[in-house]
């Protein structure tokens, strides 16, 4: 089931099994512009991992960030894309519908961690059921054309290891 804000920006949780309290962990919350548009996403992310949908033209892709919840860079950005395109859309500038996830973990960015219940979600796209298992089938079904999955790293951390 999709919900509705007022700005009439479209959201589905496509897995309940990572919902969390994005404004629980200040470090992102501090940084994130606070719109309806990302109350309502915040807001909606407590149940599970958020898809947003805007536009329905007939090329669609997905953005993705949020699949290591300790990379809040990637999150922030996602969430003023959303706004940028959402934009884009009311002003019938769109040619195409984007599908954006800004948090594919939201209980891992509240937590801010890597990892999901001790898995790594960036490595078990393979196993069912995991939530970036359900964003491959996602995609999947929505016969998206691109995929971009958004990560960032810390100053002087090893990427791929931490």
């Amino acid at each position: 089931m999709n919900d509705l804000n007022r700005n009439n920006l479209e959201l589905e949780i496509i897995s309940s099994e990572s919902g969390g309290f994005i404004s629980a962990n200040r470090n992102i919350f501090n940084c994130i512009k606070l719109s309806d548009n990302s109350k309502f996403i915040l807001n909606q992310a407590i149940k599970g991992t958020p898809m947003i949908r805007i536009g329905d033209g007939s090329t669609k892709v997905m953005l993705v960030a949020g699949v290591h919840g300790n990379e809040l860079a990637p999150q922030i950005a996602a969430l003023n894309l959303i706004e940028y395109i959402h934009d884009l859309d009311l002003n019938g500038m769109l040619n195409g519908t984007v599908y954006a996830i800004p948090f594919a973990s939201p209980k891992s960015t509240m937590e801010n961690s890597r990892y999901l219940d001790g898995v790594d979600l960036n490595r078990s796209a393979h196993l069912p059921h995991t939530v970036t298992n359900v964003i491959l089938k996602k995609a999947k079904d929505l016969e998206v054309s691109a995929i971009g999955d958004f990560h960032s790293s810390a100053p002087n951390s090893n990427p791929g290891k931490e």
